[in-house]
Parts: C-alpha cells; structure tokens; sequence
C-alpha cells in the first residue's frame, strides 16, 4: 500500500486495537460472583475470595494490589481462566506483552477455542514480532467464532499489510456483515480496494465510513484522498477542510499526500 494512504494499521497500531477490545471471561464451571467462601479469621482462604477482592482493587485503580491478588488466586487454583485474563489485561496495561503472552497461553490452554483470548493473544505475537503466529491464533478464534469483529478485522487488517487483499477484503466483508455501522471496516476494505485499483468500490466504502463518522479526521482526510484520485477536486477540498476543523494540525500533511494521489 502506498506511503500516502492513511490506514487503519498506522493510525491504530495492531496492539492498540488489543487494548480497547479486552474482554472479562467468565468461568463455565465456577461463577466468580456467587457467595464466597466464609473467611476464617486470618482473613482470605479461598481462590475465590482473592479473585472477589483483586476485582475491587482493579476498579478503584489498584493495578498493582490487583494483579498480586490475581496471581494469588491462580496459586491457589491454576484451572482459574478469568484470573489468568485478567492478569492478561493488567500485564498489556503495564506495557509487559511477553508476561501478557504467557497468561493469555495459561487461559488458552484451560479454553482452546476462546476466540477473545486467541485474538488478544494474536494482537500480542503481533506486537512482539511474530505476526505468522499471530495469524494462526486469528484463524482459530474465526473458526471457533465466524462472526468475530475484532478478530476478523485484525486479521484483515493483518492481511492487508502483507498485500493479500481479496483475502482481507473477505474478512472485511465478514466483519461489516456482523456489524453494519462499522465505519472502520468500511474504510478498511475501501483502503483494500483502492490498492487493487477499484477506485468505484473504494470511493463508495470509504464515502460510507465518512458518513457513518463525520467527526473522525481519519476517514475525512481518506475521502480526501480518494477524491483527489479520482480528479474530484471541489469534493476533495471539502474534504480537507472538513478533516482540518477536526484537527488542524494533520492538514499540511494531508495536503501533503492529497497531491501524490493526483500525480
């Protein structure tokens, strides 16, 4: 894809997608919230009680108290998977991916075909280098859950990068059939089908995405652009304009980029 054209992939960053799609798994065999055990009186004695209390740490913002507790319970009982996800997501949180790899892998062995934990943990090889490893965890969260957004646009997005577009452009497709006010596949299989040259299909999704997000800089500034190619000049100068009011530093680049497309 060429340098000039503002994708999903450098405006978010594969692990940054991780971040905001971190999901609370719930056991099948023990549910979390149910009565504790009594405590006795040296306090907390059960798996339990210390995955109760890590929670209340986590939302008062006690990262740290949290993650001790939820190792603590995982000592106590290592067939936890919530506790192993959740030390996942403080682990990504500090900026730790490879500790964060190794918990996700301790849940994946618990739940082979929990999709969310296949994909965050993609998210993570893919940070860390190892993309090829990270698409093998994103086909088997998609064959365990077909509809799968986030895996299906990550794996997209994965695919993309590496120029396989029909095959991204198919999860795209998947993705904003699950989801059909998804601006972000939108503008992702329009980028897609830009690059393959079909400039109709690209004009008409990365229109939609805009629509579907007025205020977002990143789908006004890829209007721009594709306008611009397009020779629609009056449209694209809106377009610049409407990106501008958003975020008036990224005009002079998008300016920038809108004349490579004419040329």
């Amino acid at each position: 894809m060429k340098n000039s054209q503002i994708t999903l992939l450098a405006l978010l960053g594969v692990a940054a997608v991780m971040f905001g799609a971190l999901l609370y798994f719930g056991r099948k065999d023990a549910d979390p919230d149910a009565p504790k055990s009594v405590k006795d009186s040296k306090g907390l004695n059960s798996a339990s009680d210390f995955f109760s209390r890590a929670k209340t740490e986590l939302k008062s913002g006690d990262l740290k108290g949290a993650l001790s507790d939820f190792e603590e319970t995982t000592k106590r009982d290592p067939g936890f998977f919530p506790a192993w996800v959740s030390q996942a997501e403080i682990h990504s949180q500090e900026g730790d991916l490879s500790k964060a790899e190794a918990c996700y892998s301790k849940a994946i062995e618990l739940e082979p075909k929990s999709s969310p934990a296949l994909a965050n943990r993609a998210t993570l090889r893919i940070s860390l280098g190892r993309p090829d490893e990270g698409l093998k965890d994103l086909d088997q969260a998609i064959v365990a859950e077909p509809d799968f957004v986030f895996a299906r646009m990550t794996r997209g997005l994965l695919l993309s990068d590496r120029g396989k577009l029909d095959l991204a452009i198919s999860d795209f497709d998947a993705a904003i059939k699950a989801d059909s006010a998804i601006a972000d596949g939108y503008l992702a299989r329009g980028l897609a089908k830009k690059a393959k040259g079909d400039l109709d299909g690209a004009e008409k999704d990365i229109r939609k995405a805009a629509t579907l997000k007025p205020s977002d800089f990143t789908m006004q500034a890829n209007l721009a652009l594709i306008l611009a190619k397009r020779g629609n000049k009056a449209e694209s100068e809106q377009a610049i304009s409407d990106a501008a009011k958003i975020n008036p530093q990224g005009e002079k680049a998008l300016r920038a980029n809108v004349q490579k497309e004419k040329k």
